[in-house]
């Protein structure tokens, strides 16, 4: 006998098909939405736990300065203990009051200001030159344009910053953080915060400007 097909048989494979094929789709959006997100997360997590380590190695220069005495750049490597491993944290602290005032920076002498930086006070005010800037200038600084930088007085322990405000600023992997302080005398509060910026270091990258370390 001649064998009749059903014709729906051809449409129910097709839409099986399309089915499947959708699921498809749908289950390879929701690996790839799951997978985003895990990654966001694990960012996160490590952006989180690199801004605790560089805030624990600011703390920890903090503590330190505040036991020694003495007018001077201290540079320090802060090896910090993470969840996912050891950073490491560049920090350098400034004494401000041994700068050239923020505000006199166009009548610093040419020739003191060669013996530190080849760049000029207009390239100083450049975005990408800050840190050479803040490393030189500030707020409270208290050297004369005309003046060299006072000599660096050799930091000894048993010493007192009370009332100082010095510059931190600590690096790690592709961030900065920078913070103005002041120093308190106190064991248990060192130092009061008076400004902190948190950026990418491409926003204010380190200074490879500098001919000697004031």
């Amino acid at each position: 006998m001649p064998r009749h097909e059903d014709p729906q048989a051809g449409y129910a494979s097709l839409t099986a098909i399309i089915l499947c094929a959708a699921l498809s789709i749908l289950c390879t959006g929701m690996i790839t939405l799951a997978t985003s997100q895990a990654r966001s997360a694990k960012r996160a997590l490590y952006r989180a736990q690199q801004q605790e380590a560089m805030n624990t190695a600011l703390l920890r220069t903090g503590a330190h300065i505040a036991m020694i005495s003495g007018a001077a750049t201290v540079t320090r490597d802060e090896a910090i203990a993470t969840p996912q491993g050891t950073m490491t944290v560049h920090v350098r602290a400034e004494q401000e009051a041994r700068k050239w005032p923020l505000g006199q920076i166009e009548k610093i002498d040419p020739k003191i200001l060669a013996d530190y930086t080849a760049l000029s006070p207009e390239a100083l005010g450049q975005t990408q030159n800050q840190d050479c800037r803040k490393t030189l200038f500030s707020e409270v600084g208290q050297t004369p344009p005309d003046h060299a930088f006072p000599k660096p007085v050799g930091l000894i322990a048993s010493g007192s910053h009370d009332g100082e405000v010095w510059r931190l600023r600590a690096v790690s992997g592709n961030r900065v953080i920078e913070e103005d302080v002041r120093f308190l005398g106190d064991p248990s509060h060192i130092y009061a915060i008076v400004s902190q910026d948190e950026k990418a270091l491409g926003e204010s990258p380190t200074c490879r400007y500098l001919k000697t370390q004031p």
